[in-house]
């Protein structure tokens, strides 16, 4: 009998972010951006952190940033997420921070100041995740 790989864990998509996961599973990354002074708001929340409007879009946004932080995780925390992995932190260039993995590069190899371009993996679990690879932008 063959052994089933364990889950990762899945998000549990609340008022302010279900949308975000909704745009995902298209293989759209969008944020929320206020209606009343433009500013993003990531990660959601009920109010502008700019300017407390309760007015907000979901807009498109790049997907194209810079790598500010890392850290390459060497101990298991999550069954489904097997030793090393990268989480990295992006400033995109709308501004935004945003908090993911890279894939496609050693986990030696991420430097501060990196070009990284979200990407979308579909996942078994029944959801897409949105990471990030190198870029030439």
């Amino acid at each position: 009998m063959a052994t089933q790989k364990p889950a990762r864990p899945s998000p549990y998509p609340g008022l302010h972010d279900k949308p975000f996961w909704e745009f995902t599973a298209k293989h759209e990354f969008r944020l929320p951006r206020c209606a009343q002074c433009g500013k993003y708001q990531w990660p959601p929340a009920a109010v502008c952190a700019g300017c407390l409007s309760d007015e907000y879009t979901w807009e498109r946004v790049s997907g194209v940033g810079t790598v500010l932080s890392w850290v390459v995780f060497q101990r298991q925390y999550f069954p489904g997420i097997p030793p090393p992995y990268n989480c990295i932190l992006v400033q995109l260039d709308e501004g935004p921070l945003f908090i993911s993995n890279l894939v496609g590069v050693e986990d030696g190899a991420i430097d501060f100041d990196l070009r990284v371009q979200v990407d979308f993996q579909d996942l078994p679990e029944g959801y897409t995740l949105p990471v990030f690879r190198l870029t030439d932008s």
